[in-house]
């Protein structure tokens, strides 16, 4: 068993950076002239730390994005993470929105969680007394924000930076430009309910954690980012055969995704459009009937980005596929594995074999779930994934995704 070391840190309190100077307190020849941006001071508690649960992304590919979230249960027999206890070093301090880290190390260290904690509970399930400290990320900016404003025509990505900036997110971005093309117009909706249309628009994937910083992080990638980064392309791990070794894994064949006419609407500001319309007769026929999925959307650039939208989502659902939905492994058995928990993210490329299901195939990971134990140390994950074209795709007419004699045709 390898033995990486977790640590968990709390930001009780702030302070200035050294090169920040306040006016009417220090001289203009001493110091540069700063935005005052506070800088945190980060509390280590991870030797109270009795077990942690990291989870982020989705856990379903029909799902749409939700806040990743942490619950970090702690020892708490001297009474210190009790909120109103005057006797606990902390006193005073024990406040929700305080921004709260968790990293893993062995080797390189990568991070696991960071957001702002939304509540203390008393687990009285336990023995010996315990506090829970439950976490969001910037999901809840997002939520509580509401987007009123007019926003001219620009691509999926630019306008996640507007919303990014609209509420203040000063820490790490991957933002891809974004295939599609929204419409110009004025916003009235909540910054959350926004985002997740346009990423649905873009047919992209849109996250909040990230191995390689402990800032704050929000990333997106656009339809074609899967066909493009070598990440997704290629297997970043395997698991069954001769690969690494999992735990369980859940599989499910049904209808739930499938669409053999798919209807996409652009809405003008009186809720009217023309309906674009993209069917499969041939699905119809073989799987007795018309299986619908219809998404308006007043985003949409023109009736033909709609279009688009609705041919390029008929092309990934017009036949139902077995499909993994979950794969779990021990991240402790080995340094692969090992490896695997502390660099695979949303979006990565990962084998699976599995005789009994017959399954030899590749699958992207939607979601990502940690829960680890301190004593007997135990670290499982788990990845909620969807089923992988072929790693070699030519897209028709598009140059910079392929050359028709350099590889296979097929379909994304």
């Amino acid at each position: 068993m390898v033995v990486p070391t977790y640590t968990v840190e709390i930001g009780f309190t702030t302070t200035l950076p050294m090169d920040t100077m306040i006016l009417d307190t220090g001289r203009l020849d001493q110091s540069i002239l700063g935005g005052g941006d506070e800088q945190i001071v980060w509390t280590d508690i991870s030797g109270f730390v009795e077990d942690i649960q990291v989870s982020y992304g989705k856990q379903d590919i029909l799902d749409r994005y939700e806040a990743a979230t942490a619950s970090v249960t702690l020892g708490n027999a001297d009474g210190r993470f009790s909120p109103e206890n005057p006797a606990s070093p902390f006193f005073g301090q024990l406040q929700v929105g305080k921004p709260i880290r968790i990293r893993m190390r062995h080797v390189v260290e990568v991070n696991l969680f960071a957001g702002d904690i939304q509540r203390y509970v008393a687990d009285p399930r336990r023995e010996q007394p315990t506090m829970i400290i439950d976490a969001s990320d910037i999901d809840l900016r997002l939520k509580n924000t509401e987007l009123r404003n007019v926003v001219p025509q620009e691509t999926t990505g630019a306008r996640i930076n507007r919303v990014l900036d609209h509420i203040g997110f000063k820490g790490y971005r991957d933002i891809d430009t974004g295939v599609a093309l929204l419409d110009a117009r004025e916003l009235d909706v909540l910054g959350l309910n926004h985002v997740q249309d346009v990423v649905k628009i873009e047919l992209g994937t849109f996250w909040t954690q990230t191995p390689v910083t402990s800032a704050r992080s929000v990333i997106f990638r656009d339809r074609n980012a899967r066909i493009q980064r070598p990440a997704s392309t290629t297997a970043q791990a395997t698991f069954g055969g001769d690969g690494f070794g999992y735990q369980g894994l859940e599989y499910d064949l049904s209808t739930d995704l499938l669409a053999n006419e798919v209807r996409a609407t652009k809405l003008d500001e009186e809720g009217h459009g023309t309906v674009q319309i993209a069917e499969d007769e041939e699905s119809q026929v073989a799987f007795g009937g018309v299986w619908t999925l219809s998404f308006e959307s007043t985003h949409f650039g023109s009736d033909a980005e709609a279009a688009g939208w609705a041919a390029e989502m008929l092309g990934r659902r017009r036949e139902p596929k077995g499909r993994l939905l979950s794969l779990t492994y021990d991240a402790l058995a080995s340094g692969g594995e090992l490896a695997a928990a502390m660099l695979r993210t949303i979006n990565d490329r990962v084998a699976v074999i599995h005789p009994n299901l017959a399954i030899s195939r590749d699958f992207y990971i939607e979601g990502v779930k940690h829960a680890i134990r301190a004593d007997p140390r135990a670290h499982t994950v788990s990845y909620f994934v969807s089923p992988a074209p072929p790693s070699c795709i030519v897209t028709l007419n598009d140059s910079e995704l392929g050359m028709l004699d350099h590889c296979v045709l097929g379909v994304a």
